[in-house]
C-alpha cells in the first residue's frame, strides 16, 4: 500500500545517498540503525 510504496522510495533514496556518500554509508552495519530511524520518522510523520 502507501506504506510499502513509501518504503521503496525511501530505500531508493538511501541507496542514492550511499552512492553519493560512500564513506559515510560504507559500513553496512549502520543500515539497520538508519532504517530504524526512518521507521521512527515515518511513524511520527503519519
Amino acid at each position: 500500500c502507501i506504506k510499502l510504496r513509501s518504503l521503496s522510495i525511501t530505500i531508493e533514496f538511501l541507496l542514492t545517498l550511499k552512492d553519493l556518500n560512500i564513506e559515510k554509508y560504507k559500513n553496512l552495519t549502520s543500515l539497520p540503525n538508519v532504517l530504524n530511524n526512518l521507521t521512527t520518522l515515518k511513524t511520527l510523520d503519519i
